[in-house]
């Protein structure tokens, strides 16, 4: 079974167990919203490369989860073994999808431990929930059938964007350089709230494990 698929299932039952207690109201959850139309090589775009920006999101929660919650806060082993991996995604100028599907299982695999995984799952739902609540809806002003898209998908900050350079080359972050085979990776780029949410937690673990 897929790293997507095993995520998608505890995301559901996350959901479930939020909706439960009341934490979560209103229409039901939706993982995936239609996205509006735009030229086919970038919605392909788009759609490989929502692993690596679900790879950031992923490592961002883990932060948030480290910082908030003590007794779920990484070990000094757990520590070392992420800023091993946030270091080979540094170096990464291409990051492709294979790739951030195989760092992804890694992190949820053979790092965190059921109930972080647990934790960080249900930091994810609560997220997917609250942009699902906020998206535009067919017939409100902006919005496309089907509801809004992703977070992540066309969103500043998220890697998304299709911008260019001001040389006029497609930007490393932007869509349309993955799209011509030119560097891609999100997750790095410092101008970014999302880079600098991931130099800054990667700073943090180098100088708890004395690095």
């Amino acid at each position: 079974m897929s790293i997507r698929k095993r995520r998608t299932g505890r995301l559901v039952l996350a959901v479930a167990l939020l909706l439960g207690m009341g934490t979560l109201s209103g229409p039901d959850f939706t993982l995936y919203a239609q996205a509006g139309t735009q030229d086919p090589a970038m919605q392909r775009a788009r759609q490989e490369t929502q692993v690596i920006l679900d790879l950031g999101r992923l490592i961002s929660f883990v932060d948030r989860m480290d910082a908030e919650q003590q007794n779920l806060r990484l070990t000094t082993e757990q520590a070392r073994r992420l800023a091993r991996l946030m270091g080979e995604i540094k170096s990464t100028a291409r990051l492709t999808p294979a790739v951030a599907e195989g760092l992804m299982q890694e992190i949820e695999d053979d790092i965190l431990t059921p109930r972080q995984l647990m934790h960080t799952d249900r930091i994810w739902a609560e997220a997917e929930r609250r942009e699902e609540s906020a998206a535009p809806r067919s017939g409100s002003p902006g919005g496309s059938p089907g509801g809004g898209a992703r977070v992540g998908q066309g969103t500043p900050g998220a890697g998304g964007n299709s911008g260019a350079s001001a040389s006029g080359d497609p930007a490393p972050g932007s869509l349309a350089s993955y799209a011509s085979g030119g560097p891609y990776n999100p997750l790095v780029d410092t101008t970014r709230p999302q880079g600098e949410q991931f130099e800054a937690f990667h700073r943090r673990l180098l100088e708890r494990i004395g690095r």
